[in-house]
């Protein structure tokens, strides 16, 4: 009998330790979604003023804040946010301090022309028309799928 309640237990302590794992992930990946939406904000759309982050993202102002500070800490190491790198929050104006070197230095063009020539980029194909029906062709075709004609010559 002993030997069963020890057995149960400890079944539910390793579910329990499961659960809490489980949450702990859940958790680390809805913060690290809302980190790279902040971040494609900052990096795309050049918006630096926290509450217009804070906007566009739905984000409070001050989790925005927090996962801001958690960007820059992250791009010390991390070279995806490498836009982040000696950024700072200017408090009195509330706005994201951008370090224009931290973007376009010497190291950094070189590792990516690199890597670009490692790992070419695919270039992406185009749907096309057919020049004698007028019909859209998927990208991959090479004949038109409603006459048959070729696929004109890149230009």
């Amino acid at each position: 009998m002993g030997e069963t309640v020890s057995t149960v237990f400890s079944i539910l302590l390793l579910l329990l330790m499961f659960a809490i794992a489980i949450i702990w992930i859940m958790k680390e990946q809805k913060e690290s979604k809302k980190m790279n939406k902040i971040y494609s904000v900052i990096s795309i759309s050049r918006v630096t003023s926290v509450l217009d982050i804070s906007r566009t993202t739905g984000l409070a102002a001050t989790e925005t804040r927090e996962l801001i500070n958690k960007l820059i800490e992250k791009a010390k190491t991390n070279r995806d946010f490498r836009i982040m790198r000696n950024a700072y929050i200017d408090h009195q104006h509330d706005k994201v301090i951008l370090d224009p070197k931290a973007v376009n230095n010497v190291f950094d063009r070189a590792v990516d022309s690199i890597v670009g020539g490692l790992f070419p980029k695919k270039e992406k194909r185009l749907d096309w028309t057919c020049s004698y029906c007028q019909t859209l062709n998927r990208a991959r075709l090479y004949n038109c799928h409603n006459c048959g004609a070729g696929k004109p010559a890149p230009k």
